[in-house]
């Protein structure tokens, strides 16, 4: 199996080593992706979650009977 790994990075003029190398720079890529996905939905909740809490008090504040 090893022979037939070297064999495959040979063709592509590539040593173990550099697929490595490159294996571990997706990985981190798609990890950064990943962060990036989740720190956007966190902020998509908070959003929503200001706009209910806004949307809320304006309900509260216009039942309220005010005579200025």
């Amino acid at each position: 199996m090893k022979i037939q790994q070297m064999r495959r990075g040979a063709s592509y003029d590539m040593s173990c080593d550099d697929i490595s190398l490159d294996v571990i720079t997706i990985s981190r890529w798609l990890s950064a992706d990943e962060a990036k996905r989740k720190e956007s939905k966190d902020q998509q909740k908070l959003i929503a979650v200001e706009e209910y809490i806004s949307s809320e008090a304006v309900d509260e504040l216009s039942k309220m009977d005010v005579n200025c």
